[in-house]
């Protein structure tokens, strides 16, 4: 199929904080089979005393881990990927053998390479490419749902003419297409789906397609960008750059879009009358996420989605609740030292610039960050609930990008933040966004310091992005209800 593939799935009292009853989002069919964590990473796991209710010998049977740190060269584009990722099953008390539910994958050498015809009529793979995603299960079907579409998403890049030459486009259409074939498929999603997260590096260029609430964080060096090597940037902040944001009613564009299709968006206090219906009650994510505003239907009292674009979740789509991607482009520079993918579960208590710094400081072995940060979210839950979601971290760390030399893949961006078409691929991209807008385009971000700014403006998905913007990525594009 022109990629080397390695997907990676994992097996493994609701509260009011994102999903309610049936709707708890998480990793794979079954129950656990973790690798052997290797003795130098066993501090980083609960000892007895802090592991809440689970034991050592339990919190191990629910931990799930890549087989050590992978390492992908890029020689194209003339450095190398390290990679690894861990994922805990969520406890639940009230269910005690709740599958994990998210999955990732993760695929080297991934896509077709340029004119290239391999033995037999083939495509050759690509060596200088790497797809990995990290999906976020929900509902009485989610292990199904999310690993559907870690299986199915791959595959529909590649069948898809317009990857080769404009990946954002095909990124956009391809969580669609898997939408589609989820629907037809014998899985029941009429109240269930996934997130998608997926990351494709290209050479020195970054794709970032998201759909939902999972979430995608580059870690960069403070002013090590440029011609400046990271190395010698040593002991500098690493800032967090928001990478996805969010698809929740607390964007002003998802709720106002999702009303439009009809929803009625309220909390739980609001739909049990102990807050005034007739108005949004909420602020942000950081004060209110405890009681999130929902997605409910005019008449009904279902499906009441934290969310609003997911893959699946048929019933939902009534009301707005869409599979369209959004995808960022960034032309990764020295500077750019790792990435994280994670599952909501992470980011619940853990803000990005946390996950950054905890990161940063462990970044020598991508295993041990993505270890260490799952076990990290682990005990923030405890400390403020009863039970704690899946949690999945996928760390991708940078090494030797080169100075000098523009990326053979990017886009320039002028200062206003318009795409100065650094390939006609590009610029075709842009205008096709451009063409297939079904709806007022979404507000534009200022663009800020960095290799690129804004691609495009509207979309079916709301755009193609080139992305520079630093911090934890609130208030999003589209804004924060006040």
């Amino acid at each position: 199929m022109g990629c080397a593939p390695s997907g990676l799935a994992l097996t493994g009292a609701p509260s009011r904080r994102r999903k309610p009853d049936g709707r708890g989002g998480d990793c794979g069919p079954g129950g656990g089979g973790s690798f052997d964590i290797p003795d130098a990473l066993a501090h980083l796991l609960p000892t007895e005393a802090e592991g809440g209710p689970l034991s050592p010998e339990a919190f191990r049977a629910r931990l799930l881990s890549s087989a050590g740190t992978q390492t992908v060269a890029l020689p194209g584009a003339g450095f190398s990927v390290r990679y690894a990722f861990a994922s805990l099953r969520g406890y639940y008390p009230e269910a005690l053998n709740k599958p994990n539910q998210d999955a990732v994958c993760a695929h080297a050498a991934f896509g077709r390479a340029a004119g290239g015809g391999g033995q037999g009529g083939h495509a050759a793979a690509d060596p200088g490419s790497l797809l990995v995603g990290v999906f976020d299960g929900h509902g009485s079907t989610g292990a199904a749902c999310a690993q559907f579409a870690m299986a199915a998403l791959p595959a529909a890049l590649l069948s898809d003419a317009l990857f080769p030459t404009m990946p954002e486009l095909a990124l956009r259409d391809a969580t669609g297409s898997v939408n589609a074939a989820l629907h037809a498929s014998g899985v029941d999603d009429s109240m269930s789906g996934t997130t998608a997260l997926v990351a494709h590096l290209r050479g020195r260029r970054l794709y970032v397609a998201n759909v939902g609430d999972s979430r995608a964080v580059l870690g960069t060096v403070r002013g090590g960008g440029g011609d400046a090597p990271s190395s010698s940037k040593a002991g500098a902040p690493v800032d967090a750059v928001a990478m996805s944001w969010d698809h929740t009613p607390f964007r002003k564009d998802e709720y106002e879009r999702v009303k439009r299709a009809g929803a009625r968006v309220l909390t739980l206090d609001q739909m049990e009358g102990l807050k005034d219906a007739s108005a949004p009650c909420w602020t942000d994510e950081d004060t209110d996420s405890a009681d999130p505003p929902r997605l409910w239907m005019p008449d009904a009292l279902y499906p009441g989605t934290a969310f609003t674009r997911s893959i699946g979740d048929a019933a939902a789509e009534r009301i707005g609740v869409i599979p369209d991607a959004e995808v960022r482009v960034r032309g990764l520079a020295p500077g750019d030292r790792f990435l994280i993918l994670a599952s909501d579960g992470v980011w619940e208590f853990i803000s990005n610039q946390e996950a950054v710094d905890y990161v940063a400081a462990r970044s020598a072995d991508p295993q041990a960050a993505a270890l260490g940060l799952v076990v990290e979210a682990y005990r923030r839950w405890l400390a403020n609930e009863t039970r704690t979601d899946d949690i999945t971290a996928l760390v991708l760390c940078f090494d030797g990008i080169p100075t000098g030399g523009p990326d053979p893949f990017a886009v320039s961006a002028g200062p206003d933040g318009e795409v100065d078409a650094g390939s006609a691929a590009a610029a075709a991209a842009a205008a096709a966004c451009a063409r297939t807008s079904m709806g007022p385009p979404r507000p534009a971000t200022p663009a800020e310091d960095g290799p690129l700014g804004r691609v495009g403006g509207g979309g079916r998905s709301g755009g193609v992005e080139a992305s520079a913007s630093a911090g934890d990525g609130r208030p999003p594009p589209g804004g924060a209800l006040k």
